[in-house]
């Protein structure tokens, strides 16, 4: 699983830091610290950007963990359903989102 602070297993990492949300492996930041950061950076730039379209690349942690912030649904078992890679649409009216979805076609 994990050894010596090295990573062998991405899952049970992964499912660590989902079920821990305040956890961090050494060097790196937690859910919740990521969360936040995110979800300050989204809030600038909806700022910045009222009435435009913006796409946002990221990878998927970070990605549902924004989604997370509004819709408490997107937790660990909705990341393990993504598809690598994976594209959603998250419309927002000022900072409430609105509408959610998946727009990526394999």
């Amino acid at each position: 699983m994990i050894s010596n602070g090295n990573i062998l297993d991405f899952d049970a990492a992964i499912h660590q830091v989902w079920s821990h949300p305040n956890f961090a492996f050494d060097g790196g930041e937690s859910n919740e610290t990521a969360k936040e950061r995110a979800i300050t950076t989204l809030q600038k730039i909806i700022l910045a950007h009222p009435n435009d379209n913006i796409v946002i690349g990221t990878h998927g942690n970070i990605m549902v963990l924004m989604m997370q912030h509004f819709d408490a649904q997107c937790d660990y078992s909705f990341w393990k359903k993504l598809s690598m890679p994976d594209v959603y649409q998250l419309t927002f009216q000022h900072f409430v989102l609105s509408d959610v979805r998946r727009i990526w076609e394999e």
